[in-house]
Order: C-alpha cells, then sequence, then structure tokens
C-alpha cells in the first residue's frame, strides 16, 4: 500500500471506528473493518499457535458488540429516554465505567 493510502485508512479508522470502510489497493474496491479483520485472520491462521489465534478472538467480539463507546452511548440515549436528564444520564455513564474498570482489574489480578 502506498503512503497516501495507509494515511486515508487510519484517518478512516480514526473518525469512522469499527463502521469505517477500507480502501483496498489492489481490488481498487472498499472493505469493511469485518472484513479486512476476517481476510487478515485467515491469512494469518496458518503461521500462529493456537493460544495466538485464541489471543485475537476478543477482535470478533468488539466487532459484533461495539466499543466501548457504543455501550456508553448506547447507556446514555437509553436513560435519556427514560426521562434521566443529561447530567443524571452522564452519571450513569460514568457510573458503568467505573463498575468496568473495576470488573476488568479485578479479572486481570485473579
Amino acid at each position: 500500500m502506498t503512503r497516501r493510502l495507509i494515511d486515508e485508512n487510519r484517518w478512516r479508522a480514526a473518525r469512522y471506528g469499527i463502521e469505517a470502510e477500507f480502501i483496498d489497493e489492489a481490488s481498487r474496491t472498499s472493505a469493511s473493518v469485518s472484513q479486512v479483520l476476517e481476510r487478515w485472520l485467515a491469512d494469518l491462521q496458518p503461521d500462529l499457535e493456537p493460544a495466538e489465534m485464541d489471543a485475537l478472538r476478543p477482535l470478533r467480539s468488539v466487532l459484533a458488540l461495539g466499543t466501548s463507546a457504543h455501550v456508553q452511548t448506547n447507556l446514555y440515549a437509553t436513560q435519556r429516554e427514560a426521562g434521566a436528564s443529561h447530567i443524571e444520564a452522564l452519571r450513569g455513564v460514568v457510573d458503568w465505567l467505573i463498575q468496568t474498570t473495576r470488573a476488568e482489574s479485578a479479572a486481570a489480578t485473579a
């Protein structure tokens, strides 16, 4: 890939996250993040140990379930629809972040 194309795809990833469409220079088409990921995993699989492939499994989970940002915006919207004020909804998101961070920290030290 040319440097210009790499920069464009990087910008698309930063701007659109997992909804990005990447430009494939060879085929002159675009592909979704999930299509690119599946292609990369298929290409990598013969060269990786099973444990290494397992380490990449969370990537599929993020594509299926969304990122933390998706959860946060959905939680905020849900709370607002339920009648929470802007500040109350933000507090709900912060509470979720605290709980999630503590749970992940506890799991990492266990």
